[in-house]
């Protein structure tokens, strides 16, 4: 978002919760000049709490913990970090649910709604439509109510994914978004404002600094 959007959005009292790199790609196939998009690379997820405050238990991987619980705080909303039982890792049925959205300027977004063990292969076939399909960000958003995010992250990271945010009630239940791009922005290039939203954006950016240093 630009920054005076920004700025807007949070006398409005949204709260960042994420960061999606190159979800705008400045040039793609088939664009017309007249109408190409701007260099704004990136978009920044934000959340506005209108309903009441609620409490809840919520799965995440250890390095991304300090960062979801100051935005949990920064949108009053009570989360606790659980840690995975053995009823949370039983095993799952055969088929994953997901819903699949496909935006036109180039963003694929794939939310689970029931894990499943064909899971991590349905993933892996979306993963393929980058670089194709004028698809240049894909985003994925895992339930965090069950101890299986948590195992699953790794196994994602592997594939090139990394923090992205969280989407605070996302289809009645809180989601650790994960993403991949194939557009880099330099980071001189992103303006965040405020002190969460720029630690957010370090977050982000150190987190993909690893997982593609782990993958080299």
């Amino acid at each position: 978002a630009h920054p005076y959007e920004q700025v807007a959005f949070s006398n409005l009292g949204a709260v960042p919760t994420g960061l999606v790199l190159g979800a705008f790609p400045d040039e793609r196939p088939g664009d017309d000049p007249a109408v190409r998009s701007s260099k704004r690379l990136s978009s920044l997820d934000v959340f506005l709490r209108l309903g009441p405050r609620n409490s809840a238990a919520v799965h995440a991987p250890a390095e991304h913990v300090a960062v979801l619980t100051d935005i949990y705080r920064a949108l009053d909303i009570e989360r606790s970090f659980a840690s995975a039982t053995a009823e949370e890792s039983r095993p799952f049925p055969q088929t994953s649910e997901l819903v699949i959205q496909r935006r036109p300027w180039g963003l694929l977004n794939a939310t689970v709604k029931v894990y499943g063990r064909d899971l991590l292969a349905k993933l892996r076939a979306i993963t393929s439509e980058l670089y194709s399909r004028a698809i240049f960000s894909v985003t994925v958003d895992l339930p965090m109510t069950c101890g299986a995010v948590v195992a699953l992250v790794p196994q994602l990271e592997k594939l090139g994914y990394s923090f992205s945010g969280v989407v605070p009630h996302a289809l009645g239940q809180d989601s650790l978004r994960l993403q991949k791009t194939a557009v880099t922005p330099e980071p001189i290039e992103l303006h965040v404002e405020g002190n969460l939203g720029k630690q957010i954006l370090e977050h982000v950016l150190s987190d993909r600094a690893r997982v593609l240093a782990g993958s080299l």
